[in-house]
């Protein structure tokens, strides 16, 4: 449990983070790349969840959180350079 609690604290200072980052780009964005920032940015909730559902969750917290985000930074990318 104490591992859980500690990647709960983790990814959640990384979700504020990534969110105060990308607040000058949320600014001046289209709706659709807000909507990207949005959906990467909740996928720090799903990397917990994922994560502790797994039974040997303590060594896979890098692939989870690899298997989870690289896919929505992908789309994230791919929304900003449609949106140019």
């Amino acid at each position: 449990m104490e591992i859980a609690v500690e990647y709960w604290d983790k990814l959640q200072k990384t979700k504020t983070y990534f969110h105060q980052q990308t607040l000058p780009l949320r600014c001046n964005a289209s709706k659709s790349i807000v909507e990207a920032l949005n959906q990467t940015e909740s996928q720090f909730d799903s990397i917990f969840v994922k994560c502790v559902g797994q039974e040997y969750y303590m060594r896979l917290f890098p692939e989870v959180y690899n298997e989870v985000m690289q896919p929505a930074i992908d789309n994230l990318c791919e929304t900003i350079r449609n949106s140019q």
